[in-house]
């Protein structure tokens, strides 16, 4: 009887973990990619990025996997930059004029029409 529990445990055991790989391969993506931004979740710009991955994970046939991170989630809003470059994270969608030591166009994006006077109170704003 004890032989046979054990045999009857391993089989359970083993057919779990067979089950379990084979549901990992079905659903897993050939990438995973985790998007950050700098807009919390249910703003109007986070709900663009979130149908953004949407849009990749639907064009790409599922290839693609794109996780969204909002303000605060992992990565805060001066690191997105440098989190992209150490990948960190796959995408980011930064305010430009946060990083125009490191991102050149940063400084032409804050100097347009409509853009604002005081860069430093840009900086600020965090």
């Amino acid at each position: 009887m004890l032989k046979l529990r054990k045999i009857m445990t391993t089989l359970v055991l083993a057919a779990t973990l067979l089950s379990g790989l084979i549901a990992a391969q079905v659903s897993a993506a050939d990438y995973n990619w985790r998007f950050a931004n700098l807009y919390g979740r249910g703003t109007a710009f986070g709900t663009l990025y979130e149908k953004l991955g949407s849009n990749i994970e639907s064009m790409s046939a599922g290839r693609i996997k794109v996780q969204v991170l909002y303000s605060g989630e992992g990565v805060g809003t001066t690191g997105l930059l440098s989190a992209v470059k150490s990948g960190l994270i796959t995408m980011g969608a930064p305010f430009q004029s946060m990083h125009a030591g490191e991102l050149p166009a940063g400084i032409v994006e804050i100097g347009l029409p409509g853009g604002t006077d005081d860069t430093g109170a840009a900086g600020r704003n965090r």
